[in-house]
């Protein structure tokens, strides 16, 4: 599973790694940089085809850290 992105003038696809790690607010969560990200989706691998499973896109800016 990972999370696909585009950030703020750019056009050029990004993924980035869903984290597992111990969350004391339970709370799964993406590292996306520093820079504002524009539109994203969440990607889960499909091991038994050649197409995975996407999320909806969601085009509100949003900020990482």
């Amino acid at each position: 599973m990972w999370a696909g992105y585009y950030i703020e003038g750019g056009s050029s696809y990004q993924t980035a790694s869903v984290l597992y790690d111990d969350d004391p607010d339970s709370i799964d969560c993406t590292e996306w940089g520093t820079y504002p990200v524009r539109d994203f989706r969440v990607v889960e691998d499909n091991p038994n085809s050649s197409s995975n499973y996407y999320g909806p896109w969601h085009g509100e800016p949003v900020y990482g850290n």
